[in-house]
């Protein structure tokens, strides 16, 4: 990418996060909410177990139902959480690698291409003088893109190791 591709991508992806992050957190919230309902309803069948107003066996199987839910819905607010702050550091680190890619290519240093080919692909291999790529993802967008300007190589459809 160039420098202009790049902060136009940059300016998209952050419009994507806000509006995802917006959407995170009303999810967040909601799911809290639900969290908060649980907690009255769990306090609540204390209650009721407390007074003898329901058997052992009905509190257990009712608590069991309200623990488990409340478990799906801390997953739920964990895996939000994470995913959203992950994902810009991602594309920052694709960038990089592309924008750094031609250099490294266009330079004489071994270890650097070597470097390079394995952080990019996820399977090499060469068949009658011709290298065999396939990129994981998303670095499979780019190169795929740019394989034209490659004549002596055979590129692969995409690995979906990402």
């Amino acid at each position: 990418f160039d420098q202009k591709e790049w902060q136009i991508a940059v300016d998209l992806l952050k419009l994507d996060l806000d509006r995802g992050n917006e959407f995170q957190h009303s999810l967040i919230m909601k799911h809290q909410a639900q969290l908060a309902k649980l907690d009255f309803k769990l306090s609540s069948l204390l209650e009721l177990r407390t007074n003898k107003e329901i058997t052992a066996e009905e509190y257990l199987l009712k608590k069991n139902e309200y623990v488990d839910e409340k478990s799906a819905l801390q997953g739920k607010i964990k895996e939000l959480t994470v995913h959203f702050d992950d994902k810009f550091e991602l594309v920052e680190n694709y960038a990089l690698v592309i924008m750094q890619a031609q250099d490294i290519l266009d330079g004489d240093d071994i270890v650097k291409k070597r470097q390079l080919l394995l952080s990019v692909s996820s399977k090499v291999s060469i068949f009658d003088k011709k290298a065999e790529i396939s990129f994981k993802k998303p670095f499979s967008f780019y190169f795929n893109r740019e394989k034209s300007s490659e004549p002596y190589s055979k590129w692969t459809q995409e690995d979906s190791n990402f």
